[in-house]
């Protein structure tokens, strides 16, 4: 028994430590968030896609992601209306809808997407810094 009662003591302690370092990776995250925030907005007004510092790649890049949220099967006779092609997936997967919207938003004038799938997806592009480590040749 008693090695049993070492064991939960143990355990305790253990929880209690990786809910103190939970709560400060949360707050090193949200740190980071601001940071990238701030990053992100300067280098789009420097207009600078990417540069090197101290044996690191900094590149900015944009995590997309869409998600149909109207009337399933009423988005897919949309889109095969549209899309003759699209009627090669019978099922859009979550990262080919992603890939696939991502492409009609980038090829369109304003960066949106099509009116038509407004009301049935929800299309989020959030931008984000890329850091690379730098091999010694630099690339």
């Amino acid at each position: 028994m008693q090695n049993l009662f070492a064991m939960a003591d143990r355990l305790s302690v253990l929880r209690a430590e990786k809910s103190a370092l939970e709560a400060e990776l949360k707050g090193i995250n949200e740190y980071v968030s601001e940071i990238e925030a701030a990053m992100t907005n300067l280098m789009i007004s420097e207009e600078c896609q990417k540069f090197e510092r101290a044996g690191y790649l900094f590149s900015m890049g944009a995590r997309a992601s869409a998600k149909i949220v109207g009337d399933e099967p009423k988005f897919y006779r949309a889109l095969f209306r549209r899309d003759k092609n699209a009627k090669a997936m019978l099922k859009i997967y979550s990262q080919t809808l992603t890939a696939y919207v991502k492409e009609l938003a980038s090829n369109s004038p304003d960066g949106e997407i099509p009116g038509w799938m407004k009301s049935y997806l929800e299309f989020k592009s959030n931008p984000y810094i890329s850091v690379r480590k730098q091999n010694k040749e630099g690339k």
